[in-house]
């Protein structure tokens, strides 16, 4: 049974917190988890605006003006060399030059960057796990009784290190004030299995406009594709009069976009990999933990 002042301890947190102290963390915590979701869809609108201007820009700095040198170097020496098989010179600038590799470059920039942000949280979020439990001796274990005193003391701690909104802070949060509430072990087992389901699924939907943009990049390619092959067919009459530079032009500008679009697909499609596994991995090792080294220290009174 619970004395007086835990009672009143317990009362005390409720007030600050009128939701159930089972399936909420302490305040703080849940208000500085709440930040990031709130401005998600506005920062990755700013960070799509920012992608196309940083790479119209480098288009007209550097891509269209070196593209059209290119060409022009072509037709002067295509001119010197008229009795002479002539190759062409085809470089960076020549192979993006077109509106639809530049869709796509710009998509891929913003999936990068979203990715980076992705990766810097889950930095954040990876911070020493034993700060709660350094003074604990050994063979010592939670009881209900104190739990509500040990989940203070590591909200605090975690607030302290900056890491408040943390999968780590806030599954010892919910497992200490479900042992309190409960004093059963199975059903603090249970509260961490749904936060880490919870985290995943959470996640999981977040990745889903990265994975949009790593299949929507090779479909604008396919465009291009399509656009190239159109205007070919169109200047085949060119063709047959002899003159195949048109037709050229067309197949290099599909042939082009297919090429740089399944590039750039391959390196995002790692990425969004390499991302998910460190994710996993992440919800994976708090869950380990709080059942390793939290659960498995809790001891519930005798019925």
């Amino acid at each position: 049974m619970r004395t007086v002042e835990e009672d009143s301890a317990l009362q005390a947190f409720m007030k600050d917190d009128p939701t159930p102290a089972t399936d909420n963390p302490a305040p703080g915590l849940r208000r500085h988890a709440r930040l990031p979701a709130r401005s998600s869809g506005l920062r990755a609108v700013l960070l799509l605006a920012a992608s196309f201007v940083v790479v119209s820009l480098l288009y007209a700095v550097w891509i269209t003006p070196a593209a059209e040198a290119t060409d022009l170097r072509n037709r002067m020496e295509a001119a010197q060399q008229a009795d002479e098989a002539f190759v062409p010179e085809r470089n960076i600038p020549t192979i993006l030059r077109n509106f639809e590799q530049q869709v796509c470059l710009s998509l891929f920039v913003w999936a990068l960057a979203l990715m980076a942000g992705k990766f810097a949280e889950l930095r954040r979020e990876r911070f020493d796990l034993r700060w709660p439990f350094e003074d604990m001796e050994a063979g010592e274990r939670i009881l209900p009784g104190t739990a509500l005193e040990t989940a203070k003391r590591c909200e605090a701690a975690a607030e302290e290190a900056g890491a408040g909104a943390a999968l780590a802070a806030r599954a010892v949060s919910r497992a200490l004030h479900r042992f309190h509430s409960t004093a059963s072990v199975q059903e603090t087992s249970q509260a961490v299995q749904e936060l880490a389901d919870s985290e995943s699924n959470r996640l999981d939907s977040e990745m889903a406009i990265i994975r949009y943009t790593a299949w929507a990049i090779p479909s604008i390619g396919f465009i291009g594709t399509v656009r190239g092959i159109g205007e070919a067919l169109m200047r085949a009459d060119q063709a047959i009069q002899g003159d195949v530079s048109g037709v050229t032009s067309a197949l290099g500008l599909a042939f082009n976009s297919t090429f740089v679009a399944l590039l750039l697909s391959i390196f995002l499609m790692l990425g969004v990999y390499t991302l998910q596994r460190q994710q996993e991995a992440h919800v994976q090792s708090v869950e380990n933990f709080c059942r390793d080294k939290l659960i498995e220290n809790m001891k519930a009174p005798a019925a």
